[in-house]
Order: structure tokens, then sequence, then C-alpha cells
């Protein structure tokens, strides 16, 4: 009788453990949705809890106790409203100069959102960050460098001749050069 119970007891912790594991997974590894998926079907994920994925471009806008955020998946760029203390996760912006965290975003999604002047948004209640943001170095090209030095002491003597051609010019008005 005791084998039997421990038998029972032992399967109802393993269907306990894999139930739990199975939920976590699910709530953990959600696919993110592409801009393009959300925006042709606005009206299928308008209101449900969503996750989308991509770099945070341009500056983050903050509005008191809350921040915007745009989010580009390589396709469109979503704006995301965030809580203030979700908004310091974000490190970097993507810029000429930088290249943006990226992040993924679990949120309510709006098609036109009441809130906000009927735009197309996500509420955020949770970011991750997926890989963070970095400088860009832009070397300088030598040849580009060399060549807007002639050019611009080309400019300079051809400045400097028509300064000599002017007061030529007052010296002796009927002479041209």
């Amino acid at each position: 009788m005791s084998n039997l119970k421990f038998l029972v007891l032992s399967f109802s912790y393993a269907l306990c453990a894999l139930h739990f594991t199975l939920i976590r997974s699910s709530l953990c590894y959600a696919q993110p949705l592409s801009s393009q998926e959300l925006i042709e079907k606005a009206l299928d994920y308008d209101s449900q809890l969503v996750t989308y994925q991509g770099e945070v471009v341009g500056e983050l806008m903050r509005r008191g106790d809350f921040a915007w955020a745009n989010v580009q998946d390589g396709k469109n760029a979503l704006g995301i409203w965030l809580d203030k203390g979700l908004a310091v996760k974000i490190g970097f912006c993507g810029s000429y100069k930088f290249q943006g965290d990226r992040i993924k975003v679990t949120g309510v999604f709006h098609r036109a959102c009441n809130q906000h002047g009927g735009d197309l948004d996500i509420h955020a209640l949770e970011i991750e960050q997926v890989s963070g943001g970095y400088p860009i170095y832009h070397p300088i090209n030598i040849h580009k460098e060399k060549l807007a030095i002639i050019l611009l002491w080309i400019s300079v003597c051809l400045e400097i001749l028509v300064i000599f051609k002017k007061r030529r010019l007052r010296r002796f008005p009927g002479r041209a050069i």
C-alpha cells in the first residue's frame, strides 16, 4: 500500500512540475509578432496582450511618469508607451552615432488608442533587453579628407585672385585683366 501511495504522490509531483514548466515556458518564450503582422491584423490584436521585438530608435520622449519609445523591427516602427520605471532599462537609442538597444516588449496592443489621439501603439507592461546598444565608429575616409583640403586651398587661391582683380579694377578703371 505504501508503494502505491509513493507512486501516486511521485506521479502527482511530476505532473505538477510538468504543468508549471509548460506554463512558464509558454509565457517566457512567446514568439514576438512582427510590426507587419500587427499592422495588417490590427483588428484581431486590438486590446490583446502581445509581444513585439526590435531596436529602440530616435529619442526616448519622457512625459511625466511615462515615456514614449519607438521600436523598429526592420520594416516598421511602433510607438511604445511605457512607465518611467521600465524606461530606465533602455540605455541606447538608435541613431547615426549609436546602435540602439534591442528589446522585447510585452504589453497591450491598441489599434486606435483613445488615450493617445487614435494612434496605433503598445502600452508596455514588461520590457526585456535582448541585446545592449553601443556607439558606432565611423572611420574618416583619408582620400575624402585630402580632397577636401585640396579643394579648400583652391577656393582660397581663387578668392585671393578675385580680391586682387577687384583692387586692380579700382586703381585702373579702364583696364581689364
